[in-house]
């Protein structure tokens, strides 16, 4: 199946394409089938409680598209297993990547403590997931960063591309040891998607307090443009990006505000770049509305290797 997009959504705005009553989407991503279909999975929460609540964002969920417009709920693709020490809370910020005909989904977990883990499950067709056998996949390396497993601790929100040299590269975020007030987009890499290394900080960023919304970095999503990369992230009032020449280093790069979207992922389909955003309503910088609304898409344009939200 294919589409055409060129038409799909009103310029100049975000738009409500898929919402579930009594329930709101978070941290997501969108991948496409060999048919042509999209798949959304997402962080599938309960309106009116927040991310930390016992019982609530314990499920990723999964809806299905032929033109990003229109979307049909599918069943959970996992939910929490309460047995697992590593999923007593929930799990969260699912990344899925397809290679060599299987698809792997990176999520995030955290304990009773807020500790957060990564951790994968993989499928054969997009609908059927079993986790990996040797979950957590991999903890930050204490040298540099703050984790411990009994208190709130980042290593989370997964974003994977493929690369030439490195064959994948993860990112994710974590908080610093030195200064505690830091957060960071870390990086690894891996040959087969089960063993990773690590490379370490990729991107590091003061808490923001002079922002309207006090926010570490997160969400992190990168798209390679020619031979540079850009890397969009969450942080402060919205979604911000920085460039670099360097998959693995955007140290000492500006960052420029993109828009006030929240949990953005950026992606191109059939010639057409698209950028998400979920959780509330996009222009809701104060929050006001966190944890009400489903997913959000609108239409993007780069001048050069600068990105544009129509």
């Amino acid at each position: 199946m294919s589409a055409s997009f060129s038409n799909l959504l009103p310029i100049g705005h975000f738009k409500l394409v898929y919402q579930v009553d009594g329930r709101y989407v978070n941290d997501h991503c969108i991948v496409r089938d060999r048919d042509g279909v999209f798949h959304l999975f997402y962080i599938d929460g309960i309106v009116g409680m927040g991310c930390y609540d016992l019982g609530n964002e314990v499920i990723i969920g999964h809806a299905t598209s032929v033109d990003l417009y229109s979307w049909r709920t599918e069943e959970p693709a996992l939910v929490a297993d309460t047995s697992l020490p590593w999923e007593e809370r929930g799990i969260f910020a699912p990344y899925v990547i397809e290679h060599h005909g299987r698809w792997y989904m990176f999520y995030s977990s955290h304990n009773l403590a807020k500790a957060q883990y990564m951790c994968l499950a993989t499928s054969e067709n997009l609908f059927a997931w079993r986790r990996y056998c040797s979950n957590p996949l991999f903890l930050p390396s204490l040298t540099w960063a703050y984790w411990a497993s009994n208190e709130p601790c980042s290593c989370r929100d997964p974003h994977v591309i493929k690369h030439e040299q490195y064959g994948f590269i993860m990112y994710w975020v974590a908080d610093m040891k030195h200064p505690r007030n830091h957060s960071c987009i870390a990086a690894s890499v891996s040959s087969d998607l089960f063993h990773w290394q690590e490379v370490g900080p990729v991107l590091v960023r003061r808490w923001s307090y002079d922002e309207h919304y006090t926010t570490k970095t997160e969400s992190p999503c990168v798209v390679g443009r020619g031979d540079r990369y850009v890397l969009f992230y969450r942080h402060g009032d919205g979604t911000k990006y920085c460039i670099s020449d360097d998959p693995l280093d955007w140290h000492g790069r500006d960052s420029h505000l993109l828009c006030t979207s929240h949990a953005s992922e950026v992606f191109e389909a059939d010639g057409h770049w698209w950028i998400t955003s979920c959780s509330r309503p996009p222009e809701d910088v104060e929050h006001k509305f966190d944890r009400t609304r489903g997913l959000y898409i609108a239409s993007l344009e780069w001048c050069g290797d600068r990105p544009v939200v129509l």
